[in-house]
């Protein structure tokens, strides 16, 4: 897998809330790639948070609509967001920890490819 984020990346090339989804087939590559990709942003001097679509699920499927309405659409506009919605087994959290973030943040998500994920932000494909 090479390297898909630029090393030196120019200081206006990401301004405002900046969703990236790392989608690929197996679950831990797409969180690798993420971390790698959490770090680079990081190293960059943006405030980034990381989430997975796996803590949003009900049962054992993806609950889409949680994902948008708990993390992605707060994130957007700027209110309190949940960077996990349900325990390991499936059970949802009535109560998460809901954080904040700067204008300027970005959320790095990592989901698995299988879970037919809707497209949330900027896509990296681990196979470039």
């Amino acid at each position: 897998m090479r390297d898909v984020i630029p090393s030196e990346m120019p200081d206006d090339l990401i301004s405002g809330r900046v969703i990236v989804t790392v989608e690929a087939a197996d679950p831990g590559a797409a969180r690798a790639l993420a971390d790698r990709v959490a770090r680079r942003l990081a190293d960059a001097g943006s405030t980034v948070f990381r989430a997975s679509v796996r803590d949003f699920v009900s049962g054992c499927e993806l609950d889409h609509p949680f994902l948008v309405s708990a993390l992605v659409s707060p994130f957007r506009a700027g209110e309190p967001f949940a960077l996990r919605g349900s325990r390991p087994d499936g059970d949802v959290l009535f109560d998460p920890l809901w954080t904040s973030a700067p204008g300027d943040a970005c959320l790095v998500l990592d989901a698995c490819l299988v879970l037919d994920v809707e497209p949330l932000g900027a896509v990296i494909d681990p196979a470039i």
